[in-house]
């Protein structure tokens, strides 16, 4: 036998499943909390992988995640860049003592609930393992779209 050979590829599987496991694989960089007038939480890095996501829930003080996250859509061709007129954090009250966050995936199947406390409050910020430093992504973000 001689080629060319047909070779099936399907790129937005590809996509979704390469992010996925990059999800998998960073569960404790999911949210990122920072002191900057006032108590922030960064989920810059779900929307990076947002193409493997269909929903998003958080619970500010809870152990249920109540509150969907807006996400933009994915972008296949330019699928981990944030659009400039989304929002990658929220606003916490300076009480706040943990978030839990759950995803749905495309997929239909569901993360386990993780859950942090909010007590990383320096300006470098923390994220759900209180080890891992502020995503580097939020950095990113807030020079490219506000000159910071």
């Amino acid at each position: 036998m001689q080629g060319p050979f047909p070779i099936k590829f399907d790129p937005e599987a590809a996509l979704i499943r390469d992010q996925r496991k990059i999800l998998d694989m960073t569960a404790t960089s999911w949210l990122s909390f920072r002191e900057f007038n006032g108590l922030l939480v960064y989920y810059t890095h779900l929307m990076s992988y947002r193409c493997a996501i269909r929903e998003v829930r958080v619970g500010i003080d809870s152990a249920v995640p109540d509150k969907v996250l807006k996400m933009p859509p994915c972008d296949p061709r330019d699928p981990s860049v944030i659009p400039h007129d989304s929002q990658p954090y929220l606003k916490l009250a300076p009480s706040t003592q943990f978030v839990s966050v759950e995803l749905t995936y495309r997929d239909g199947s569901v993360s386990e609930i993780k859950s942090s406390g909010a007590e990383a409050r320096s300006p470098e910020g923390g994220s759900l393992s209180d080890t891992t430093p502020c995503c580097i992504c939020a950095v990113l973000w807030r020079k490219r779209h506000r000159g910071a």
